[in-house]
């Protein structure tokens, strides 16, 4: 009699466990569709701004589009996620930065570390590297108010020649299943221009 209960009990739980999964898949579904949706629609504002700009940039000698003969100072900023378990996304991007730091340390230049998202944060401190700035939002939810500051301060490093260079190293979305770290270079201005 307790063996047919225990069988009861426990066809029970596989079925609320089931349920619970499925309404987790139902979720993951519908905040990918909207991702998705925002991606798209992102990407073709983004093309469009790059190629107003590159047509507005191209006849202008603008301090910000002018590159250094000189690079004594390169200062890297990396995009990661808060969290884990998504696959590459985040080791991606740092074994890229890591590269691209150790070839600079290399060539005798100067680098300076902006790191967005706690895995590039966790990175950083287990290499006992030196983080200049860092920003990690709640919820993965980076918003523009969040790094604004940054990209203004790194704009102003660079006119104000306290930096030569500054490259972004993110993931570029090539598919659903698939992503690609990138370093592009941000100042002097190269308009998406990818570095690696």
């Amino acid at each position: 009699m307790a063996k047919s209960r225990e069988i009861a009990k426990r066809r029970k739980a596989v079925a609320n466990t089931r349920k619970i999964t499925k309404t987790m898949e139902m979720i993951a579904t519908s905040k990918f569709r909207k991702a998705m949706n925002r991606l798209s629609a992102s990407r073709a504002y983004g093309d469009a701004l790059e190629s107003l700009a590159g047509l507005l940039f191209s006849e202008t000698s603008h301090p910000l589009l002018v590159p250094r003969t000189l690079v004594k100072h390169v200062s890297l900023w990396a995009f990661t996620g808060n969290r884990g378990l998504c696959g590459g996304f985040n080791s991606g991007v740092l074994r890229l930065l890591r590269q691209r730091r150790e070839e600079l340390v290399a060539a005798g230049t100067e680098v300076s570390l902006w790191i967005t998202g706690k895995k590039g944060l966790a990175f950083a401190r287990y290499g006992k590297l030196a983080v200049a700035r860092s920003v990690v939002s709640p919820e993965d939810k980076t918003r523009w108010e969040d790094v604004a500051p940054l990209a203004v301060e790194l704009r102003d490093a660079f006119l104000a020649r306290r930096t030569d260079r500054v490259e972004i190293i993110v993931n570029r979305f090539t598919s659903t299943t698939s992503q690609k770290p990138v370093n592009e270079l941000l100042f002097p201005l190269a308009l998406g221009k990818e570095l690696s």
